[in-house]
């Protein structure tokens, strides 16, 4: 706005005249100003009870996935030996183990002196090999079988092409390893450790324990014709029928062996008494529900075992805490809302969200949700109060921690089938049809609907940004026509200070004239 910074010649305050009479003619945009704090501060309060509401259904999908909500915990007297977890369908009750043995992959090292260091040349260059390759069989050794090997249907044959890494020509050791570590299906690691004799060994690991994923390997050097050309590569190969076993159980070849504790086998194990093998030492179908990893043979020396329990029974911690987080983020949400949405008698305040619909709104669904059964009337637990969480005088969730607990010991269940709780690995983005009418299900999807784009929580925000965006423009046809409205008043005060200044002058004029006639 333009200003004049000093009076006129008549000697009338323009500035503070005008000023003033613009604080007059502001008053509406003032009135604005208010109005819109006021708008901000119901989104602030909006933005809070959003935030508290997102924090319940984090709680509430925690009650929907399976995995967070073990109701039955198993234990073992020898973690050292094995451990053991339950899922809420295991069999209850305690169980003898006893480990034999454990499951190992086969790990072929080969002979001392065998290989000098890595970058010995298995390959030279000008050998005429056009193709240079391994291929690893997958099976059983079994001194009975053909050929002291039985393949393994199950796990074909995998070949691995040795590539030349510099381009020189030539084939090392460590380019067999690197080619190996390549191909990360094949099923067998390479490596190459430096002994005491400054020698090295090359040491080819399968990937997989069990007596079924021994593996034998075999070489392949062929010029552009394919016939075969001799290259030390052929030291690489191993066949176990060409093995023996040396007074400490360990397999030999010409070219690699297999310490006893390197040989392909499967676990063994005996359960209430009962032989027990696995290509694993995680044992998951030996007992209904109950996940056993084996760590070390329960045997002494003798080979005498001491065998170890493990127990599985009911237990309701991991759903009590599950439910203590249900039962804060919901009194969270309703402290959120009497903050901001009542009137508190005790300061007679009333909270800038005080009679509005949505937030009722949400309230209201919320109490009349969690007051519903679920279920068939053949449900053992089909309300909240069911599982021990009920109301309280103020409104306020509360957990009764031995009503829970007797409701998880006698009826895990239906527990599980109130809560709508369901395997999230499974069905990561939606639940089964089984939980799709369980109380969590549709608490749920009830928040997803109050806190996703276009519901109500978002409406009513959206709403009152419009408010405060048709605000902005009043208050910018206000500024434009206060503008026009100053503009006008400088220019008739200007002009009334021009008029009372040629007044002056003229008074002076005439006051002068008659003091020369008085003289005269």
């Amino acid at each position: 706005m333009a200003t004049i910074t000093t009076n006129g010649g008549s000697g009338l305050d323009i500035n503070s005249i005008v000023s003033q009479l613009m604080q007059i003619e502001q008053q509406p945009i003032a009135k604005l100003n208010t109005k819109e704090a006021s708008f901000q501060s119901q989104l602030s309060a909006l933005g809070t009870i959003k935030s508290a509401l997102s924090t319940f259904q984090t709680a509430v999908s925690s009650l929907l996935d399976l995995s967070k909500l073990n109701g039955v915990k198993a234990s073992s007297s020898n973690s050292d030996a094995a451990t053991v977890s339950a899922s809420n369908t295991a069999d209850l009750g305690n169980f003898s183990l006893d480990v034999l043995k454990l499951a190992q992959r086969q790990r072929l090292t080969s002979q001392a002196g065998q290989f000098t260091a890595a970058d010995q040349v298995l390959i030279p260059a000008g050998s005429g090999v056009n193709q240079a390759k391994l291929t690893f069989t997958f099976g059983k050794i079994d001194a009975s079988a053909t050929d002291g090997f039985t393949p393994n249907a199950s796990a074909p044959a995998k070949s691995v092409t040795i590539s030349d890494g510099n381009s020189d020509g030539k084939i090392t050791l460590a380019e067999v390893r690197d080619s190996i570590n390549k191909q990360t299906d094949l099923g067998v690691t390479a490596s190459i450790v430096k002994d005491a004799d400054n020698s090295v060994r090359l040491v080819l690991t399968g990937t997989n324990t069990g007596e079924n994923y021994a593996f034998k390997v075999g070489v392949t050097t062929n010029d552009a014709n394919g016939d075969p050309v001799a290259t030390d590569l052929s030291k690489l190969a191993f066949d176990p029928k060409d093995a023996t076993t040396d007074a400490a159980g360990n397999l030999n070849t010409s070219g690699f062996t297999i310490l006893k504790d390197s040989q392909a086998q499967n676990a063994k194990a005996k359960v209430n008494g009962i032989d027990v093998s696995s290509a694993s030492n995680t044992l998951t179908e030996v007992v209904n529900g109950l996940t056993i990893n084996l760590l070390k043979p329960t045997t002494d020396s003798n080979g005498v075992s001491t065998p170890i329990q493990l127990t599985s029974a009911r237990d309701s911690s991991s759903i009590k805490t599950a439910l203590t987080a249900f039962v804060k983020a919901y009194n969270d949400v309703q402290s959120s809302i009497s903050q901001n949405a009542s009137y508190n008698a005790e300061t007679k305040t009333a909270g800038i969200l005080q009679g509005d619909a949505s937030v009722r709104g949400v309230q209201s669904q919320l109490r009349s949700m969690l007051g519903q059964a679920f279920g068939g009337g053949d449900a053992a637990i089909q309300t909240l109060s069911q599982l021990g969480v009920a109301f309280q005088q103020d409104g306020k969730l509360a957990l009764d921690s031995a009503k829970l607990d007797k409701a998880v010991t006698n009826n895990l269940d239906s527990v599980m089938s109130f809560l709508g709780s369901y395997d999230k690995t499974k069905n990561p983005s939606k639940p089964p049809a089984s939980s799709a009418d369980s109380f969590g299900v549709k608490l749920n999807d009830m928040l997803d609907k109050m806190l996703t784009k276009g519901g109500t929580m978002d409406s009513r925000t959206d709403g009152i940004n419009s408010s405060i965006k048709l605000l902005d423009k009043q208050r910018d046809a206000m500024t434009a026509k206060l503008t026009e409205t100053e503009a006008r008043l400088r220019k008739q005060y200007v002009a009334l200070d021009q008029a009372l200044t040629k007044m002056q002058q003229s008074s002076n004029s005439l006051m002068s004239m008659l003091s020369s006639l008085s003289s005269n």
